[in-house]
């Protein structure tokens, strides 16, 4: 059965999360930004809360130093968390600050990893190659730019 994948962005999860059912929530925020004020509806199950920066060092070019990329233990705890929760949930709501690049890039990840299709998250949002690589490879699934 397939698993319900919702993206938001910090603004929306704090105005209320909509979803029908059971769901875990992973909250990712930009570092040294407070905590999100996430509203809390009767379906919520877990939440991991993570702290990485909107970087991808792929493109060759060098970050600052205060840049703080998603770690592969970050990814394995997003991996974890979801394989954690998977048979107990009807889905998964993933936000970062915009929800435009961190969380479509790790909902493909999950999507990908449920063998669901993944194109809506290339198609409207602007995934971070990085971010999703890390997924896929926390998640034991071949990458989109590993085929």
């Amino acid at each position: 059965m397939d698993k319900e994948i919702y993206i938001y962005s910090r603004e929306g999860v704090e105005r209320g999360i909509v979803f029908k059912g059971c769901y875990a929530l992973i909250s990712i925020r930009d570092p040294g930004s407070e905590k999100v004020a996430y509203r809390c509806t009767g379906g919520l199950v877990s939440v991991i809360e993570l702290a990485f920066d909107d970087a991808d060092p792929t493109g060759g070019l060098l970050l600052p130093t205060h840049i703080a990329l998603m770690s592969a233990d970050d990814g394995v705890k997003i991996a974890n968390f979801v394989k954690e929760h998977l048979m107990m949930v009807d889905g998964f709501v993933i936000h970062c600050e915009a929800g435009v690049s961190r969380s479509p890039a790790i909902g493909a990840a999950i999507a990908r990893y449920l063998r669901q299709p993944e194109d809506e998250y290339w198609q409207e949002y602007q995934p971070n190659r990085y971010v999703y690589d890390r997924m896929c490879e926390a998640l034991g699934v071949m990458s989109l730019h590993e085929v």
